[in-house]
């Protein structure tokens, strides 16, 4: 990818204790595991039918390369709550790619039991930024409602960064 010089130029200028380096390194991460994935579609559709093989990471990296049949199962795993796929995957993969569109129901995962809001506060933070346990569950309003309160009053304005790997606040039009 035409990226990959360009972020390891300014990974290397920045301090290695900084949040910025945090950022690229988790840019560099996504980049790599993206360009991953546009190579293995056929394998990963060959893993969904061999017995035994991983079912759950290959249907959701499918998802995620915008399989029709793997986001049927996806909506599946997201209608039946299976939070045992979503505390053993990638979140982007479990927001099929990072769209925008999926973040109403993680945000409403937040309000739900421990099991299914920490695998969710994963999600949000991975496709926001935003660390939806930063609020105490003790608050005057919930984790779920203090998310719910920033992407509404933002979502206008979200633009997916490549460099960030998810989705930032951009400039009001």
């Amino acid at each position: 990818s035409a990226l990959r010089p360009q972020l390891a130029a300014w990974r290397e200028a920045v301090d290695e204790d900084s949040d910025l380096a945090e950022m690229f390194d988790e840019a560099w991460q996504a980049l790599v595991e993206d360009e991953g994935d546009r190579l293995d579609v056929e394998s990963l559709r060959r893993e969904v039918l061999r017995p035994g093989g991983d079912v759950q990471e290959a249907w959701t990296a499918l998802a995620a390369a915008g399989d029709d049949d793997a986001r049927q199962v996806m909506a599946e795993v997201r209608r039946r709550h299976l939070y045992g796929w979503v505390d053993s995957n990638a979140s982007r993969w479990l927001t099929e790619g990072f769209e925008l569109a999926h973040a109403p129901y993680w945000i409403d995962e937040l309000e739900t039991i421990c099991c299914r809001r920490n695998g969710a506060a994963e999600v949000v933070e991975a496709l926001l930024g935003v660390d939806a346990l930063d609020d105490p569950e003790w608050g005057l309003r919930t984790q779920g409602a203090s998310v719910r309160a920033f992407f509404e009053a933002r979502r206008a304005q979200l633009r997916m960064s490549r460099i960030a790997g998810r989705w930032v606040v951009g400039p009001s039009d």
